[in-house]
């Protein structure tokens, strides 16, 4: 019988900036401290917004990405159809957010001189997930196994939400999720990546990888690290 085995992971609360003590990317519920996703001026509020490259393909924004946070340009990309004033239909990257116009402006001037050209706008409110509930964003982030080869698509899902994320050529990946406020939320997580060749001949032939996980979201959760298994589950007949 082919099953599904769920990693039940622990949630981590944290806020900006914080200050983490284990540094296990994979087993533990606290990112590493050198994380380079680890902190943002972007906190899924409504604000001014310093956008960057656009793209009409998911994985394609989540490598530009990385390649910027691998220069050490901090950024993460966001679906446009999440606010209401943004243009519908793409994923862009955010370098930075600001409650007022001239402190995104100031950083779009810095971010130029560095040859990234960007524009700042006030993104609106997140849009609803449906008419009758308020929706708020939440950043799920993490960093998967050495032992993948990326890009590898995440999908996450749950009774009133649902999304995928794309990991960058390190591995790194982060999502916003549009979830409904004030609510407790379940979220199921799947990964299908492909493998080493060692790792491929440890699961023998026919057998195949995934990497699951189930979380939990409670309401004042803003900012949540998830931490993959080191070792993919693997299935066979």
């Amino acid at each position: 019988m082919v099953y599904l085995a769920r990693i039940t992971l622990a949630l981590a609360l944290v806020g900006l900036p914080v200050q983490m003590a284990r540094a296990n990317p994979y087993l533990g519920d606290d990112p590493p401290r050198d994380a380079p996703i680890r902190h943002l001026t972007f906190t899924g509020e409504p604000a001014w917004l310093v956008i960057g490259e656009a793209f009409h393909n998911e994985r394609l924004a989540a490598v530009r990405c990385g390649e910027r946070v691998a220069a050490g340009v901090v950024a993460t990309p966001i679906q446009t159809d999440l606010f209401t004033n943004l243009r519908p239909g793409l994923f862009t990257l955010i370098y930075g957010a600001f409650s007022t116009k001239p402190e995104a402006a100031a950083l779009a001037v810095a971010l130029r001189a560095k040859g990234i050209t960007t524009t700042v706008k006030q993104s609106g409110e997140v849009k609803r997930a449906r008419a009758d509930t308020r929706s708020r964003l939440v950043r799920l982030w993490g960093k998967l196994s050495d032992d993948l080869k990326p890009p590898t698509r995440i999908d996450i899902s749950s009774e009133s939400a649902e999304a995928t994320a794309q990991t960058s050529r390190d591995g790194w990946w982060q999502v916003w999720l549009r979830v409904d406020v004030d609510k407790r939320i379940e979220l199921q997580l799947l990964a299908q990546p492909e493998m080493s060749r060692a790792a491929r001949a440890s699961c023998g032939r026919g057998g195949w990888f995934d990497l699951s996980a189930s979380v939990t979201l409670e309401p004042a959760t803003r900012d949540l690290f998830v931490g993959w298994s080191p070792t993919p589950d693997c299935h066979g007949e």
